[in-house]
């Protein structure tokens, strides 16, 4: 039941065509060789991270359609039954009650749609928390392929060096025991065997966690069986940015969703501070009454009550609370800045860092080819 439309607020988000794939497939059988487009949407689909930030989205657009009810009436049934017993002298009464009553904020001073502003702004920060999870988990994808297949690589080229050290091992004793070499060069191979073996040991180890971690970024259990596929190495030399370092920080303080969201946080606070400070005066509600009262010893009677009127509610002194709730207020409106300050530093510190890591890949990238 979705009475005032929670669902529909939230669906540019959920529907987002660029984060999320258009069906879900379902797992593979074991033995299948991912490949890299199959990592990325079947983490978005399994991965507990993205569906619990699914859930975080429903909730805030759950308790920004509550804040219409502010513009509904409030019903409310009663009924009453009771019996007085009497000893002297001995006798008793029942008494019966029901009624229906309702009221309704007719005017507040604009709390009502203050509170509405604050919880959109609130719902907008969701969403690009949710897109920005999305986003996270991409990239968690894409590092967890790769950490597995050079894990996979890892491993042959651990066996590959430890058969060589083994056939040379062999070798150097060979030619020790006909005198052609001395015993220390016998040892040093029998080292370099043992090193090897050591290696391969430890290359085995990482593909086991590189496996776990992926699997678990799929929705897997950490035992299952997972292989990825080889990568066209061509693709690699792409540029894909196209931009200089300052450029791509302009962009990426305009495009990053968790500098959007904070920021739609940020003007949420603002928005509470404003509906906090008129908390503090009066409140227009319309009622309305009706009921039946039933109560006799020997004969009953019957009263019938009804009743419709206004009532203003202007709170005097709550305790110095008003004045508390406002500091909270500006106190969280200040956090929330120094927040969007942080956010935003921290977003030109990745792109800096992300930027010359990429140039070093580059040139690493090229350097390897050359070896």
């Amino acid at each position: 039941s979705d009475p005032l439309g929670a669902g529909e607020s939230i669906e540019p988000y959920v529907l987002n065509p660029k984060l999320k794939p258009a069906s879900c497939p379902s797992i593979p059988n074991q033995g299948h060789v991912y490949t890299l487009e199959e990592v990325v949407v079947l983490s978005l689909c399994n991965n507990p991270d993205t569906k619990s930030a699914y859930l975080s989205l429903v909730q805030s657009a759950n308790s920004y359609a509550q804040n219409y009810s502010a513009y509904f009436p409030n019903v409310t049934a009663t009924a009453t039954w009771s019996k007085n017993t009497f000893f002297s002298p001995n006798s008793h009464s029942i008494s019966r009650g029901s009624g229906v009553s309702a009221d309704m904020t007719l005017y507040d001073f604009g709390q009502r749609e203050l509170g509405i502003d604050a919880a959109e702004q609130t719902l907008i920060a969701a969403g690009y928390s949710y897109d920005s999870t999305l986003q996270g988990s991409i990239a968690a994808a894409l590092n967890g392929y790769y950490q597995l297949l050079t894990s996979q690589n890892g491993v042959a080229v651990a066996e590959e060096s430890e058969r060589f050290a083994q056939a040379s091992y062999e070798a150097a004793k060979l030619k020790h025991e006909i005198g052609q070499v001395a015993l220390a060069d016998e040892l040093q191979a029998k080292s370099s065997l043992s090193q090897a073996i050591l290696s391969t040991q430890q290359a085995h180890n990482q593909l086991a966690l590189d496996k776990a971690a992926l699997a678990r970024l799929m929705g897997l259990q950490p035992e299952e069986t997972v292989e990825v596929a080889e990568l066209d190495d061509s693709t690699l030399v792409f540029e894909p940015l196209g931009g200089k370092l300052a450029e791509l920080t302009a962009l990426a303080k305009e495009k990053r969703v968790d500098l959007i969201a904070q920021r739609a946080n940020l003007e949420a606070s603002k928005i509470s501070l404003r509906k906090t400070q008129r908390e503090n005066l009066a409140t227009v509600s319309a009622g309305v009454n009706a009921g039946i009262d039933e109560a006799g010893i020997v004969t009953r009677g019957t009263t019938r009550n009804h009743s419709i009127g206004l009532s203003v509610s202007i709170p005097i002194f709550t305790g110095f609370s008003q004045t508390y709730n406002e500091n909270n207020a500006r106190a969280s409106l200040e956090a929330q800045q120094e927040t969007l300050t942080q956010t935003e530093l921290n977003v030109a510190q990745d792109v800096w860092n992300a930027w010359h890591n990429y140039e070093t890949s580059q040139k690493s990238w090229d350097t390897s080819l050359d070896l």
